[in-house]
């Protein structure tokens, strides 16, 4: 059986056809279609998806979108929709145009002196705290256990100057690596970015606890 043009969409051979998902059963079966809008409205990879997210926080023919994932997937798409809607249109893009607004109308800091007072001296605690030794600092939550070795060796390793610094590396590298996923990827890319996931996400956990047990749960809540 030959290709055929149906409703602007290319309908593939007979080695396409698929089992139909759960909602779609009372069909004999599915077959696969080119993504809509020229193959450009698609969630296959990290660009489509922002393309296709961007399309839909516009309010630009998110309902086609949505009908055309519950159609392919699941008629509970819907959820994710509503809430990309309420937060995305809503709430986020409004967000973004009053910070903007504020942004460009406040006075600026020559015209108010106490401007930058409280973010200097924020920053000026923060750096006390991450260099100053237990015991220094009364308010820090690790001088009760300022004899405690581990509590002292996970307190000089997060005050080093290079563990932030690794810490934002292996958040950048997380982020490529959660973007590199795409449909139709080899089952070995799948299990090498899997692999490096968990690598990664141990980390995090290990960087977590290194700070709970050096600086203590109130002073990471408080440097948060």
């Amino acid at each position: 059986m030959g290709d055929c043009e149906t409703n602007g969409f290319k309908q593939e051979s007979e080695k396409s056809v698929r089992r139909c998902s759960a909602h779609l059963e009372e069909y004999s079966e599915c077959k696969t279609f080119r993504n809509p809008n020229f193959g450009s409205t698609s969630f296959d990879n990290i660009l489509w998806a922002w393309l296709t997210i961007f399309q839909c926080i516009s309010l630009e023919g998110w309902t086609d979108v949505m009908y055309m994932l519950q159609d392919g997937t699941s008629s509970w798409v819907w959820i994710y929709f509503a809430i990309l809607i309420v937060f995305g249109a809503f709430f986020a893009v409004n967000l973004l145009l009053a910070v903007l607004y504020v942004k460009f109308t406040e006075e600026g800091p020559a015209d108010n002196g106490e401007g930058g007072q409280g973010s200097d001296s924020l920053r000026d605690a923060h750096q006390s705290a991450e260099h100053s030794e237990p015991g220094e600092q009364g308010e820090v939550a690790v001088t009760t256990w300022s004899n405690n070795r581990l509590v002292l060796f996970c307190f000089k390793l997060q005050a080093h100057k290079y563990f932030d610094l690794v810490t934002m590396s292996l958040i950048v590298l997380n982020t490529i690596t959660m973007a590199s996923d795409y449909d139709g990827m080899p089952t070995s890319s799948a299990n090498v970015l899997e692999g490096i996931n968990y690598g990664l996400t141990s980390y995090f956990a290990g960087e977590m606890f290194v700070k709970l047990i050096g600086l203590g749960w109130r002073t990471c809540v408080s440097l948060a």
